[in-house]
């Protein structure tokens, strides 16, 4: 949370007056926690007791006021999707450091890099001009919104390690093939650019089958929900609140997947409670009635109340 606070703290807040009684980095910390704690919904989370409200302080770092549901909205919904992205960098750059990319290496210092689009909003009323558009038979209009998702896998780790989240936009064409493949383009660029030293496998479903996808990366010499939620819509907006709130819940996903291969106190409470689902459930009932000054120390109180001893 240290570096992802700093990194928050670099991207640019233009609102002007009475707007900025919420700091951007602790609108974005607040929001990243609600996907963190894997709840439900924004309404959900906007409810908090005494406890969760100090520990959202003391583990997620927010400095101010925590805001509800709407003002989250409001703030989030001009912030500039490309601004999150190189979080991800951070990420891998810290697993890097600790050695933990060497685990997924194939032969030649190759890792296989798997892409593949997820839908994260569709309703037939609220639209924006960067939604897909899809026309049903019964005449109806039906708005999207979708986006490449990148990590790295090995068929021997249980863990992935996300890379990059590209958006899909109404711009890049008319047929959901097109849209894919115009953001694929992106995509590859955006990963030659931010991890040019990583020697990349890509594995793609047969869309990216084509001579021209393929010139492109040679050029450059080459899931279960688990209680995230990400089928559910947390807010539209007019412009990229969509967009962001796909991208901070990845970045959770992220964070989650580091803790699952480097700590081995999450490690622990995941074997002895065997699933995610209700590790989760554990956490968010610590969380809202007890104060911890850190995560480790939330997890070593969780530990005894099922019997488990971490290691």
């Amino acid at each position: 949370m240290k570096t992802l606070d700093e990194q928050f703290q670099t991207i640019p807040d233009n609102r002007t007056g009475n707007a900025v009684q919420y700091q951007l980095p602790d609108v974005l910390k607040a929001a990243f926690a609600m996907f963190s704690l894997k709840s439900p919904s924004l309404l959900d989370f906007k409810t908090q007791t005494t406890a969760e409200e100090k520990n959202l302080h003391n583990i997620y770092r927010i400095e101010g006021e925590i805001p509800c549901d709407n003002q989250m909205r409001g703030i989030l919904d001009p912030v500039d999707p490309q601004l999150l992205r190189p979080l991800f960098e951070t990420c891998f750059s810290l697993l890097s450091e600790a050695g933990a990319i060497r685990e997924y290496e194939y032969r030649d210092k190759h890792v296989i890099v798997s892409i593949d689009g997820v839908e994260h909003f569709s309703s037939t009323k609220a639209h924006c001009s960067s939604c897909t558009t899809r026309k049903h038979r019964n005449g109806e209009m039906s708005y999207h919104h979708l986006g490449l998702a990148v990590v790295i896998a090995r068929p021997e780790q249980k863990e992935v390690i996300p890379l990059d989240f590209e958006p899909v936009l109404n711009q890049d064409g008319a047929q959901k093939n097109d849209c894919e493949s115009n953001a694929a383009k992106r995509l590859c660029k955006a990963l030659d650019t931010r991890y040019p030293d990583l020697k990349m496998i890509l594995v793609e479903d047969a869309l990216y089958a084509n001579a021209p996808h393929i010139r492109q990366i040679t050029g450059y010499g080459t899931l279960k929900n688990q209680g995230y939620h990400f089928e559910h819509n947390y807010g539209h907006d007019t412009r990229h609140l969509a967009t962001v709130l796909a991208l901070l819940m990845f970045l959770a996903f992220t964070v989650d997947q580091i803790q699952q291969r480097c700590c081995r106190f999450f490690r622990s409470l995941h074997q002895g409670l065997r699933t995610k689902v209700k590790l989760w459930a554990s956490i968010r009932s610590l969380f809202s009635t007890l104060v911890f000054k850190s995560m480790t120390a939330l997890y070593r109180h969780l530990a005894p109340l099922y019997r488990l001893q971490l290691e």
